[in-house]
């Protein structure tokens, strides 16, 4: 099974979340930490989110090396300097895995932003690096120009398009996948009514997204567990290297004991459904975003 880690996005003001008390979300990553969860996923736009984990390291007085940090940059020519404005928030010496958050369509500037994350691995500022949200044909492109030991996409039912290409080429070339939104940020749960960015999704257009959650449903039913454990359950029986789950509050927080193991029967049901959403959407990604072929 992959790790089970904890996204920090809930934390703060951010669109998707923008309601989350900090005071409060300090509680959650505490009972993350107590809970067994030591791999925390965050992004210098999440705002008060790298704050929050570099307390929680401090105050948790464990070791850093049990505590591992994922953390994510805009490509952009200003990276260094935000690299070590992160790690004055974390309070710590080193980022285990940083990211360039998402791709654009400038070459020269996706290039220029992978040698500064060389740049901070020379300088033992980072232990490894790699890419988020890029479409497979940059992975692929990308990993043959630089060492990138580390690709972070969603592992969700809501978008499984060319995970699984995905998995075979990281596997192929030493490359970590990290996974996030196994639960779809709501949407897998049967949720629709939105007062937040997550209206524009364009999964929620789509006749088959439907479909997909009335089979979640009917599987959640049989086994006796919930909905959610049914879509944390299949993002964990991948061969990610770790899923990042989202928690607003403690009682959200993923736990290892509620995760059932899929028959292969469940699991094509499911990837059946899922594919024929994230094929009907004609999209580089999860939120509607093409990019420029480089």
């Amino acid at each position: 099974m992959s790790e089970l880690g904890l996204g920090t996005l809930q934390a703060g003001d951010r669109s998707f979340f923008r309601n989350t008390d900090p005071n409060e979300y300090r509680k959650v990553l505490r009972a993350a930490l107590k809970r067994g969860i030591s791999h925390f996923d965050t992004a210098y736009t999440y705002r008060e989110a790298e704050t929050l984990l570099g307390a929680l390291i401090k105050e948790s007085k464990r070791d850093r090396e049990t505590i591992y940090i994922t953390d994510k940059i805009m490509p952009v020519p200003t990276l260094e300097r935000k690299a070590e404005t992160a790690l004055k928030r974390l309070g710590t010496e080193y980022i285990d895995t940083l990211l360039i958050h998402w791709p654009t369509g400038d070459e020269k500037l996706v290039y220029d932003s992978l040698k500064i994350l060389e740049r901070l691995q020379e300088r033992e500022l980072v232990r490894r690096f790699g890419i988020s949200n890029f479409p497979y044909y940059l992975l692929d492109k990308l990993s043959l120009d630089f060492e990138i030991r580390a690709y972070e996409r969603p592992v969700s039912l809501l978008w499984t398009k060319d995970l699984f290409k995905d998995l075979e080429l990281c596997k192929r070339r030493g490359i970590g996948l990290l996974g996030y939104s196994p639960l779809g940020m709501g949407v897998l749960l049967g949720k629709r009514d939105f007062d937040d960015e997550r209206r524009s999704l364009p999964c929620l257009a789509s006749q088959r997204l439907s479909p997909l959650c009335e089979e979640i449903e009917r599987i959640a039913a049989k086994r006796g567990t919930t909905k959610a454990n049914i879509c944390l359950s299949w993002a964990l029986s991948t061969e990610a290297e770790v899923v990042f789950a989202g928690a607003s509050r403690i009682e959200q927080i993923p736990s290892r004991d509620d995760v059932i193991e899929l028959d292969a029967e469940e699991k094509l049901s499911l990837e059946l459904k899922a594919n024929e959403l994230s094929s009907s959407l004609p999209y580089d990604n999860l939120y509607g975003h093409q990019w420029k072929d480089m």
